[in-house]
């Protein structure tokens, strides 16, 4: 059987992915069972293991498998068959017909159930399967999904391959810091053309201080987004725009905002694009101090989404509450469903902060201090906001601005602010 390079290069990213996730020693996958000679030469498996450019023999393949217990069945007519689904689903992903991307990938696992065992095809179910899911039940896959799908962008179709690599991303940017660097140190979207990964990587600009390149490529995604009704993408576009504007031109900032406001009032049955919207709203207006603003879009995120009672939510509420100088709301902090939206321990120390009851400002100082700040990184600069106005407002109570100038040295020190 003649392997293409295609092939080639696909079994070079399988062998050694099957070999992990099975846990098994190279000894086991790469010599040969009973006379333990190598199958092919050390050098040949340390290159393979790193990735790095190799030739193996067509014959050494199904060796290499069988140790694996892997079957290889390659079908040109499959592999054609494949590129073209991947090509369509393209197409309708980027216009957001997620209902007609729904019944191509249930054709395409229809077609591909013969071949479930099969080394590269049962890896396109595996994918498709978890991509069904969250497009129909808004299923997110879960951390042991993302480590297994996250080896594999390269060995599928240029269209499956961008849709995976912006759904591995989706995962990554709601997860943490850590898993968002590893994702950007292993895959470039700077050359994808699909429009959800042209915006991906403006963000990834914007969050590395690269404001002017981000701009450049969201302003060029625009009209793209507008043209193809992408209204998810438009109010990401709008939602990054409008946070470059923040710190460069406050009025670009406000027509920003007020796009994304003119898309609330627009006919569409879409709730996660409304909430996201919704609580873009409040983060931009509490940048901008507006609380009144911040805490309306808010607690309409809250009316929006009755089943979803998010700590940071009340977080916002609460912070807005007290810049108002209105009273502590208890009502926010009684209901036992309340969730953090992220395994995240600054949330819930932000959270607990603002439901305590603290004797004096001493004392809530001290637990910002011991508690809240030492969890802030830059990627939380909502939360650092909310925390630099709070420390502010008791030292300026207080008196005493030893701990304000401490804070601000962590900032500067951790390289938390810009």
């Amino acid at each position: 059987m003649r392997i293409s390079k295609e092939w080639h290069d696909r079994l070079h990213i399988l062998i050694p992915y099957y070999r992990r996730v099975l846990k098994l020693s190279q000894n086991d996958v790469y010599r040969r069972h009973g006379n333990y000679k190598w199958i092919i030469s050390p050098a040949t498996v340390k290159k393979l293991e790193n990735h790095e450019q190799v030739f193996i023999k067509d014959e050494k393949y199904q060796e290499l498998l069988f140790n694996l217990n892997e079957q290889l069945h390659i079908s040109q007519k499959i592999d054609h068959y494949l590129i073209t689904q991947s090509k369509q689903l393209y197409c309708v992903m980027e216009t957001e017909r997620y209902e007609e991307a729904i019944r191509i990938i249930e054709t395409t696992l229809l077609s591909l159930k013969s071949q479930r065992h099969h080394v590269y095809y049962k890896e396109c179910i595996f994918f498709l399967g978890k991509l069904f899911l969250y497009l129909k039940d808004r299923i997110f896959m879960n951390d042991q999904e993302y480590s297994l799908l996250f080896p594999l962008v390269n060995i599928f179709p240029k269209g499956f391959k961008d849709i995976l690599m912006d759904f591995l991303y989706i995962h990554a940017s709601g997860a943490n810091e850590k898993k968002l660097s590893a994702f950007f140190s292993s895959y470039s979207m700077e050359a994808s053309a699909y429009l959800p990964n042209r915006i991906n990587y403006a963000n990834q600009l914007y969050e590395e201080n690269k404001e002017l390149r981000a701009y450049l490529i969201l302003k060029e995604a625009e009209p793209v987004a507008r043209e193809k009704g992408s209204k998810n993408q438009l109010a990401y576009i709008y939602i990054i725009l409008s946070s470059i504007a923040l710190h460069i031109d406050i009025e670009l900032c406000y027509s920003y905002l007020h796009m994304l406001e003119k898309m609330l009032t627009e006919e569409h049955e879409d709730n996660n694009l409304k909430g996201m919207i919704l609580l873009n709203l409040a983060n931009r207006y509490l940048m901008l101090r507006n609380y009144v603003r911040c805490s309306n879009y808010t607690k309409a995120y809250i009316v929006l989404n009755p089943k979803r009672h998010y700590t940071s939510n009340i977080i916002l509420l609460s912070y807005c509450n007290q810049m108002l100088n209105k009273e502590k709301d208890k009502t926010l902090f009684v209901n036992d469903n309340l969730t953090s939206e992220y395994d995240d321990q600054l949330e819930y120390s932000l959270f607990s902060y603002y439901k305590q009851t603290f004797k004096n400002n001493k004392e809530r100082m001290k637990f910002l201090q011991d508690k809240v700040c030492p969890n802030l990184t830059a990627f939380d600069k909502i939360y650092t906001r909310i925390v630099s106005d709070e420390i502010t407002r008791l030292s300026s109570e207080s008196g005493s601005y030893v701990n304000y100038f401490r804070f601000h040295a962590l900032l500067k020190n951790e390289n938390i602010l810009k």
